[in-house]
């Protein structure tokens, strides 16, 4: 095999808002998502491992020390350098931790096809915001992110006149104005934040 590079955890130094927000801005995206074993749970690779053997693990389902919960038996190759931290038996009893944050993620996914199957459109870049628009068979979501450790303004435009925005994920979020006007609207993301909105249009 051929090395993919660290596990996101190792990556990024292990900042959990940043670890949220690439599997938010991964699994909100187009495309059939994969999801690297451990990932969910932030596990980092083995410290004394190079290259490809050092992804490769055991899971780590409980913090024991011997074999994570993957066996009875202390298994071949060494432990995730963070198995008694991330782990997904203390993962499983928190529900704002990372695997509660992947599957939150996938059931937002799951349920709304204009994600799994829609267009990407209109996508804006500007400074440390992201936004674009997935469309499906009369169905329109607006999504953003905000990868700043500061609150950002967000400008989202292409939409109806008549259209008003109705969060469907991401950390609950106030905005001093969701009612569009002559098809834009000005939102306010906190720091290292993303969102979903749906845009309902009034007939």
């Amino acid at each position: 095999d051929h090395f993919a590079g660290e596990r996101p955890f190792d990556q990024l130094e292990g900042q959990m808002s940043a670890l949220r927000l690439a599997a938010a801005t991964y699994l909100l995206m187009p495309g059939t998502p994969f999801i690297y074993y451990g990932e969910e749970i932030g596990m980092a690779g083995a410290k004394n491992l190079k290259g490809d053997h050092r992804l490769r693990t055991p899971m780590s389902w409980t913090g024991d020390l011997l074999a994570a919960g993957f066996s009875e038996v202390a298994p071949f190759r060494a432990l995730s350098a963070n198995a008694q931290r991330h782990h997904v038996q203390l993962q499983e009893s928190q529900p704002g931790s990372l695997l509660n944050h992947y599957r939150q993620l996938i059931a937002l996914r799951n349920s709304q096809p204009a994600l799994m199957k829609g267009s990407y459109e209109h996508v804006l870049v500007r400074g440390t915001t992201l936004v674009f628009h997935r469309r499906w068979v009369g169905e329109h979501l607006v999504v953003m992110f905000n990868y700043s450790r500061k609150p950002a303004e967000v400008a989202v435009d292409h939409l109806s006149p008549q259209a008003q925005l109705r969060q469907l994920g991401g950390p609950v979020q106030t905005a001093s104005d969701r009612v569009v006007r002559e098809g834009k609207v000005m939102m306010r993301l906190p720091a290292q934040t993303f969102g979903v909105w749906a845009v309902d249009v009034s007939r």
